[in-house]
């Protein structure tokens, strides 16, 4: 899914997050939404799935960024693409 914005194109990729408790998920989120080129982030703990709204600005390294973003909070958990 793709759309044009004023703040530049946007898309929502999603990936498996798995071994991350409710308050870890939030603590994610927060350290995920200042990477550059991620405009909004969602982590639903029950359903195992975090998305993600970027837009252009997005390095080409994004997942790698995402999960060690991701490994610094909680290290047990494991980040997969869907």
């Amino acid at each position: 899914m793709s759309s044009n914005n004023q703040e530049g194109i946007s898309m929502i990729k999603s990936y498996k997050i798995t071994n991350v408790c409710p308050s870890c998920a939030f603590k994610v989120e927060k350290a995920l939404k200042k990477l550059k080129g991620v405009r909004e982030v969602k982590i639903s703990v029950f359903s195992e799935r975090l998305t993600l709204t970027l837009t252009d600005e997005i390095s080409e390294d994004i997942f790698d960024d995402i999960r060690k973003t991701c490994k610094k909070i909680e290290p047990d958990c494991v980040l997969s693409n869907i």
